[in-house]
């Protein structure tokens, strides 16, 4: 007849009630203390078990973003979260889910979830994940942003220098009421080119001046007339004013 010491140690009356912080070796069948990294019995490396506390403090600080969900390793359902955090679904998931987690005993979680991963990996994938995506949001706001800034002051350098181009040739034609306007002589009379400023004065006679100016990066060409009236058009896609 058997007795109690004849039995396999996985079947040993006095190991036979799993503890709540126990659990069965997966290599040798003995029941373990959850918390040792190696079987004492067999020396094979112990998964991780579920930890309650941290899964309900992944839940509560990362579970908008799935944390709780790749802590559990239910990936799908991770990457559901993260995709639609930004919509408050998830965070009405969470807050059901961090009740549901508060409310059942470890033992059971252990059970329903017997594999999860390290804390951090769950903690870094959602976090950089979630930095990547608002990165990627930022991005798309402000480059379109800078990009039409950019464009309004190369526009604003060629409207300015189309002004500075006219007083300057009001003044040369005060001295020179016959004279031909150029861009050389109404250096001498205050304007100053601008870097990537085009400018032509065509005609350049006092009674039918004819200013236009544009920046070759921007998008508006200005225009002055003799009796300083400014006009604008779009300029043209590789339009080139003549020399």
């Amino acid at each position: 007849m058997e007795t109690v010491a004849d039995l396999p140690p996985a079947l040993d009356a006095r190991t036979s009630i799993r503890g709540a912080k126990e659990h069965y070796c997966e290599n040798c069948g003995n029941l373990i203390p959850s918390k040792l990294p190696n079987c004492p019995h067999c020396h094979a490396k112990q998964k991780s078990g579920l930890d309650k506390p941290s899964l309900i403090l992944i839940t509560l600080f990362f579970g908008v973003l799935g944390g709780h969900k790749f802590y559990l390793k239910r990936y799908g359902m991770g990457i559901f979260y993260f995709l639609f955090s930004w919509t408050g679904l998830t965070f009405i998931g969470m807050i059901i889910e961090l009740i549901i987690y508060a409310a059942t005993d470890a033992e059971k979680l252990r059970e329903k979830h017997p594999e999860v991963n390290n804390l951090a990996p769950v903690i870094v994938i959602p976090v950089v994940g979630y930095a990547v995506f608002m990165i990627g949001i930022l991005a798309a706001i402000a480059v379109p942003n800078f990009i039409s800034y950019r464009m309004k002051a190369y526009d604003k350098a060629a409207q300015t220098a189309a002004h500075s181009a006219y007083y300057a040739s009001q003044a040369y034609f005060a001295e020179k009421p016959e004279g031909a306007a150029s861009v050389d002589n109404l250096i001498q009379y205050g304007y100053s080119p601008t870097a990537g400023v085009k400018l032509v004065i065509d005609p350049n006679t006092y009674e039918e001046l004819m200013i236009r100016a544009y920046h070759s990066n921007g998008k508006t060409m200005y225009t002055i007339d003799a009796y300083g009236q400014q006009s604008m058009m779009e300029k043209p896609r590789g339009y080139a004013l003549p020399e």
